[in-house]
């Protein structure tokens, strides 16, 4: 049921009944109606609340990191070897581009890298452009760097000093960089 406050101060006020309207200039039910339409408008308010912040717990992007390369094979067999990555989805002849998508399985992310077949695009990574990936526990980040050597990156050092704290920097055949930390990460906004 709505009400609808016709002066201000509160004073009067009407709302819809089974016969029509009603109207009250008692002060009590003037006051007690509006303090009803508060609180249920505070109910309303707390409820879209809890809904929108349900939908952006759940509603996740997908972030594709895209990167030409100059060899798709080799570099899809050392991300796969170095990373742990599988092939996700890739694409031949697609306007002139090949491609593949390397990720984990129900990741949020994957890595494209494209070769394209009539105008080859060199690779132009800085030294700043870096995939960090986190790896909280010592042994799997020890063994994660030593895979990354076994496939082919070449362990090089980082041009920001913090990533030599607690991680390894290496470097792909077409000079894009990978840091693996020694730590975690989390994307949650502190109170």
């Amino acid at each position: 049921m709505q009400s609808f406050l016709l002066r201000s101060p509160i004073s009067r006020e009407c709302w819809p009944n089974a016969d029509g309207w009603a109207c009250s200039t008692d002060e009590e039910t003037v006051i007690a109606r509006h303090a009803a339409r508060v609180i249920q408008s505070a109910a309303r308010i707390r409820l879209w609340t809890a809904v929108i912040q349900l939908l952006a717990e759940t509603m996740s992007h997908h972030l594709r990191i895209a990167r030409p390369v100059s060899d798709l094979a080799g570099t899809t067999d050392m991300y796969c070897r170095g990373l742990g990555l599988s092939i996700v989805g890739n694409f031949e002849n697609h306007g002139g581009f090949d491609g593949v998508m390397l990720g984990f399985a129900a990741s949020n992310y994957h890595f494209e890298f494209t070769y394209c077949r009539t105008h080859p695009v060199a690779a132009a990574p800085t030294v700043e452009e870096l995939a960090v990936f986190y790896i909280p526990g010592e042994p799997e980040w020890k063994a994660a760097c030593a895979s990354m050597l076994a496939a082919g990156f070449k362990q090089v050092s980082s041009f920001n000093p913090y990533w030599e704290s607690q991680g390894r920097t290496f470097e792909d055949k077409d000079g894009y960089r990978v840091v693996l930390q020694q730590g975690e990460w989390s994307n949650v906004v502190p109170p």
